[in-house]
């Protein structure tokens, strides 16, 4: 069975991600890009890291989850940035799917 006949618009609107190919990284933290709502523990979030082979990168960081991320700063990559967005989508998709 197709498990989005089970969810309701709203529910499948704010689980639906797109990640264009120029990805967008908002001005503040590694936390706040990775998780928006503040509802993930930081193992969640190293363990994310981990999988899109960001992890290493991002312990170098000075302030490592905290540190702090800005286009202009131009403290990663257009490769890592694309990365973290498919992994911040993820991080919802992986806890509806596993309920």
């Amino acid at each position: 069975m197709n498990p989005f006949t089970k969810m309701g618009m709203r529910a499948l609107r704010s689980n639906l991600f797109i990640i264009p190919q120029d990805s967008l990284i908002f001005e503040g933290t590694m936390r706040q890009n990775l998780d928006r709502v503040g509802e993930r523990s930081d193992d969640e979030l190293w363990r994310v890291l981990e999988l899109s082979h960001l992890k290493e990168h991002v312990k170098s960081m000075e302030g490592g989850l905290d540190a702090a991320i800005s286009e202009a700063l131009s403290n990663l990559s257009a490769g890592q940035r694309q990365l973290m967005c498919f992994r911040t989508s993820t991080l919802t998709q992986l806890e509806y799917f596993s309920t």
